[in-house]
């Protein structure tokens, strides 16, 4: 995982040597953020794409949108619900509507990590490296019932960690590149 987090490092300091002037340090440190979180918590590695550079579509963006969109308007989230973005009854701004897409993306990258791991771990000579979501489907599995996480509680940990990890670390490597 370190060698990871150095290597992507790595490509963004190339990136930012290859420029003239960069602009982009809280934006390229979040994606840095996002990618080593992805790989820790998820076991899925992106490469690293500068601010200018990045593609408009693929799983890395949506997954990225979904997050920093949810993240960004999370007291919207949280006082209304997740769900009250989709309904169609109601008319909402458009801003609105792009924080219920993020959240349908969100739920749709969850389901879809979670079900990729629990086939693999359920495998019977799974080798390889074991990530936080790896960790939590365990425990869902476990003989004594009130040690059971429920799927909700494994995608609720998911959520929190992407949460709190994603924004905090990005800030932190920013925060170290103007001081450095």
């Amino acid at each position: 995982m370190w060698s990871e987090a150095i290597s992507l490092g790595t490509e963004m300091a190339k990136y930012w040597a290859s420029k003239r002037v960069f602009t982009s340090v809280g934006e390229d440190a979040r994606t840095v953020s996002l990618h080593v979180l992805s790989k820790t918590c998820f076991g899925q590695s992106f490469p690293f794409e500068g601010h200018d550079e990045r593609p408009q579509t693929g799983a890395s963006v949506s997954f990225r949108f979904s997050l920093l969109t949810i993240m960004e308007n999370s007291l919207l989230i949280f006082a209304l619900g997740p769900g009250c973005f989709i309904k169609p009854w109601l008319f909402l701004p458009k801003s609105w509507r792009h924080v219920g897409e993020a959240c349908a993306n969100f739920k749709v990258h969850m389901t879809y990590l979670y079900n990729q791991k629990l086939r693999t771990l359920n495998k019977e000579n799974h080798k390889g490296e074991f990530t936080l979501m790896d960790s939590l489907i365990r425990a869902s599995q476990d003989k004594e019932e009130e040690k059971r996480l429920t799927e909700a509680e494994i995608y609720g940990t998911m959520f929190v960690v992407s949460f709190a990890g994603h924004d905090t670390t990005a800030h932190l490597i920013t925060y170290a590149m103007y001081v450095a």
